[in-house]
């Protein structure tokens, strides 16, 4: 019986939260027995089916599973496997505002960047005051596809800020309030769930 440690280094490295001598270590040491080859090529066919579209249904004894373990170690994503829709969430690739400012070199307009990523698409922020206690934020989102994209910015308290439609390019702008913003991305079936996003 494996021991919950181990199923949450599974949980991790089937969201991709292991790095590579980590994932390394762990498949070697399920690879040494019966019960952990067992589990890591369920793991791995839980994965495919979260990486791949397909077109038809998955085993529900599978997506029960998945719905476990998701629910366990990544809380919300489990509501994610359902509808059709096939939902992600973005990684927090950069912010300039977690790096040390080198002394003498601020920006006059103080720009911030910020980027996520996520297997559908990219997504690049640039944020600066606005008017008032606003903050600006332009945005650019890199896809196969970059038209038809919605955007939803929710506050921390669950209320929809604004939504606005991303040019044919994949650029918007908006102003928004101070406040912490999870960002949702839609386009026909794709969801893609970026944040937070903190303005002052």
């Amino acid at each position: 019986m494996m021991d919950d440690t181990t199923i949450e280094q599974l949980a991790a490295m089937l969201a991709g939260d292991l790095d590579n001598e980590d994932a390394r270590s762990l498949r070697d040491q399920l690879a040494a027995t019966d019960e952990g080859r067992a589990a890591l090529a369920e793991f791995e066919q839980i994965a495919s089916f979260l990486r791949e579209e397909h077109a038809a249904e998955p085993p529900a004894s599978l997506v029960k599973r998945a719905k476990k373990v998701l629910r366990q170690n990544r809380p919300g994503v489990a509501d994610r496997l359902k509808d059709g829709v096939r939902s992600f969430l973005a990684a927090l690739d950069f912010d300039s505002r977690l790096s040390p400012a080198v002394a003498g070199f601020r920006g006059v307009a103080e720009v911030a960047q910020v980027a996520f990523s996520a297997e559908p698409c990219e997504l690049d922020l640039e944020i600066q005051p606005g008017e008032g206690e606003t903050s600006s934020v332009r945005g650019q989102i890199a896809a196969d596809e970059p038209e038809g994209w919605t955007l939803r910015f929710t506050d921390s308290a669950g209320h929809e800020a604004v939504e606005i439609e991303a040019g044919p390019d994949g650029s918007f702008r908006i102003d928004l309030a101070p406040g912490s913003y999870t960002i949702t991305l839609e386009r026909g079936a794709i969801r893609v769930e970026a944040g937070p996003l903190p303005l002052p």
